[in-house]
């Protein structure tokens, strides 16, 4: 029987077996500022148009983790116990209150707390090798490391809506999905560019691990401001926060590490600065 990777696309392996980098698709929805909704069709419509919206202010909709992903990895146990460099880099990663958290609250707490109430399925049996993991690096290492750590962060890491796609899925299916799940913003009044290739970023993580992540640029014409839905399990496990910002004001957002994060931004930036784009892809 084939059988189709669910990270690269291609037939002939599972994902376990993919050589390609661990791949995220989303999106990255701009707010053109200071035009009407008309004015922003017809430079969809008007080829006499070379131009993009070189005047035009610009928001983006970006996303704040509920928890960093270094406080993830430490509660997951993805590290080993004799690598204190590794264990140092995922502490300078959290913010203040988590190491807070890390420092004084019981595992059972910060373990239902990192997943905002019942475990799903594939993460229940992470519990005991975990637990176990992380009482010992509390006994040994943890205040030790947090009081070796010069970064003061106050909020976990912002970024844009994206995920990893499930089987039989296509790219353009799973960014709208995940930036369903994760925004909850409705999705008539996102508008997918249709010529205009996705963005990418590419690099390795603190784990070694090579990540790619493809971004569809899509505008949103109408005047909505974005909130986390009280009640949804998806947005309170996962999502801190969800806010417009201006270019500058996302850069600010950005942690200086995230250097291809950045570079994204100001690619997109560009784009939409110089180019025209005529129309919004159907899906």
């Amino acid at each position: 029987m084939s059988v189709t990777c669910t990270n690269c696309g291609k037939p002939g392996h599972y994902y376990k077996s993919c050589v390609e980098p661990i791949t995220s698709f989303g999106i990255i929805l701009v707010q053109v500022l200071g035009c009407r909704r008309e004015e922003i069709q017809q430079k969809f419509l008007d080829d006499s148009v070379i131009n993009g919206y070189e005047n035009a202010n610009f928001r983006f909709l970006m996303i704040r983790r509920k928890d960093s992903l270094g406080y993830i990895e430490l509660l997951r146990g993805k590290y080993e116990l004799s690598d204190r460099v590794y264990i140092q880099v995922l502490i300078d990663q959290t913010s203040m209150a988590e190491r807070k958290r890390l420092l004084e609250w019981e595992f059972n707490d910060l373990w239902e707390q990192l997943w905002s109430g019942p475990v799903s399925k594939p993460y229940r049996h992470e519990y005991e090798p975990s637990k176990a993991k992380f009482e010992q690096l509390r006994t040994e290492l943890l205040a030790e490391c947090i009081g070796a750590s010069k970064t003061t962060w106050s909020e976990p890491e912002w970024g844009f809506p994206k995920g990893r796609r499930g089987p039989n899925e296509s790219e353009i299916r799973c960014a709208n999905r995940e930036f369903w799940e994760e925004t909850r913003f409705p999705m008539t009044s996102v508008n997918i560019l249709k010529n205009c290739l996705p963005v990418e970023e590419s690099f390795f993580g603190s784990n070694h691990v090579h990540y790619r992540h493809k971004y569809y640029l899509a505008f949103c014409f109408d005047d909505i401001e974005p909130s986390i839905k009280i009640g949804d399990n998806v947005m309170e496990r996962e999502i801190g926060d969800i806010c417009w910002f201006k270019a500058d004001e996302a850069l600010e957002k950005i942690r200086p590490y995230n250097i291809e994060k950045k570079e994204i931004l100001l690619h997109v930036s560009s784009i939409l600065r110089n180019y025209c784009f005529w129309s919004a892809l159907t899906i």
